[in-house]
């Protein structure tokens, strides 16, 4: 799906927001992208003070007066550390064991939640973009039978499509459902989930390739480096999420589901390769991941037309539409997303591939200028630049590019 600089900045003003959307959906997606804005962060690290054997999970839970339930649940690394990206309302964190590898809590099962030392929950009253840390929760055994209020554990649709094996020509990476994603994040959340998914059954013989997408995309903008991957070598994994979300809480769930991946298939080694803004949560990623314990090697990271030090187009998005995306914000030239990851080291250990385009005949993509995906910094991060004679998201289709793909890949695999 080729985006031209036109069809971009036509998307940060009134006049084709209000063309794209009716009256109506005009006033609910703004309502939604509000709501979307508005979530509050939940973060701390939990201590697993048991002699117990078996993943360790904290989990949010929502109060709605009578139980309750499962609002999000990560898994825990080494660190213990844990974060969550909720909306407004009544919370209880709390954490356990997961002995019997079930993914859910269960009696017998060591557990803790905030406050249960001290005989009374205690519940986070989340206000419109607060912060909020719960420091040092620690399981020490099992959750009181007499506790004041029932914890009902349970899964949602995301968490349900993790690992799941599906296929490009499913209707859920349709233009229709991309465009959801980036103005009704919530929407697709409800229909669909998004989710890192399999697009063949797991062989332990292949390294998983992760395939990020970008702004207003899905994983089929991939589909023909996935086809030209050698499948003796490699097994092609696809991230979808929507869009419109702020960048933090998408990169995130990335690290959270590659977790739990290698730890049900245990692989060793992996790659991730990424588009457009897909860059950026994948930058943000490996920011977070070299900070765990690193159960497997990431050996390979490209981006491709990536903006990795913003557009200053959304910043006029920002300034000027009446609907904002929170994406924008993150994206936009100079935010504190993009400072806070330009403020960290590229490892020198993890080779990094820079691929970029200039097909516009304006010296750029036709979408992100080559100012953002060409600092002198970028390039000494980089072990290889390519660039091509092509279009932003076209180029993910150029011969030379998919060849100079499949060549990347391979030098990974020489002594």
């Amino acid at each position: 799906m080729e985006v031209t600089q036109r069809a971009l900045r036509g998307l940060l003003t009134i006049s084709a927001a209000a063309g794209l959307l009716s009256a109506c959906s005009f006033f609910d997606t703004r309502q939604q992208l509000n709501e979307v804005d508005s979530v509050a962060h939940i973060y701390g690290n939990v201590d697993v003070a048991v002699p117990a054997s078996g993943q360790a999970y904290a989990v949010l839970l929502r109060d709605d007066g009578t139980v309750l339930t499962v609002a999000g649940k990560y898994a825990l690394r080494k660190s213990g550390n844990y974060s969550f990206y909720e909306y407004p309302g009544s919370y209880l964190v709390g954490a356990f064991v997961d002995l019997n590898g079930d993914g859910e809590f269960q009696r017998n099962e060591p557990a803790t939640y905030n406050g249960m030392n001290e005989g009374e929950a205690k519940f986070l009253d989340l206000k419109p973009k607060s912060d909020h840390e719960v420091a040092n929760l620690t399981i020490s055994g099992l959750v009181p039978h007499e506790a004041k209020r029932q914890i009902v554990f349970d899964s949602n649709l995301t968490a349900e499509n993790l690992g799941k094996e599906i296929s490009l020509d499913d209707p859920r990476f349709s233009d229709d459902y991309a465009s959801l994603g980036m103005w009704r994040p919530l929407d697709f959340l409800d229909q669909i989930g998004g989710g890192l998914y399999l697009l063949e059954p797991y062989r332990d013989d292949r390294i998983p390739v992760i395939f990020v997408h970008g702004i207003n995309g899905s994983p089929r903008n991939w589909a023909a480096p996935i086809e030209a991957l050698d499948r003796t070598r490699y097994q092609a994994w696809i991230y979808h999420y929507p869009s419109g979300l702020q960048l933090d809480i998408v990169s995130d769930y990335l690290l959270d589901s590659t977790l739990q991946l290698q730890q049900r298939f245990g692989f060793e080694h992996f790659y991730v390769a990424a588009h457009s803004m897909g860059g950026l949560v994948t930058r943000s990623f490996v920011k977070k991941y070299t900070a765990t314990s690193r159960p497997a090697s990431l050996d390979f990271v490209m981006t491709v037309n990536s903006p990795l030090y913003g557009m200053k187009s959304a910043n006029s998005g920002v300034k000027h539409s009446p609907l904002v995306v929170p994406a924008w914000r993150d994206v936009g030239w100079g935010s504190d997303f993009i400072e806070d990851l330009h403020a960290w080291q590229w490892p020198e250990s993890l080779p990094y591939y820079l691929a970029f385009s200039y097909g516009s005949g304006k010296g750029d993509d036709g979408v992100v200028a080559l100012e953002s995906q060409l600092s002198a910094s970028l390039q000494k991060e980089a072990v290889k630049i390519t660039g091509y004679d092509d279009m932003h998201t076209a180029v993910l289709s150029n011969p030379l590019f998919i060849e100079d793909f499949k060549a990347s890949l391979a030098e990974q695999a020489q002594p």
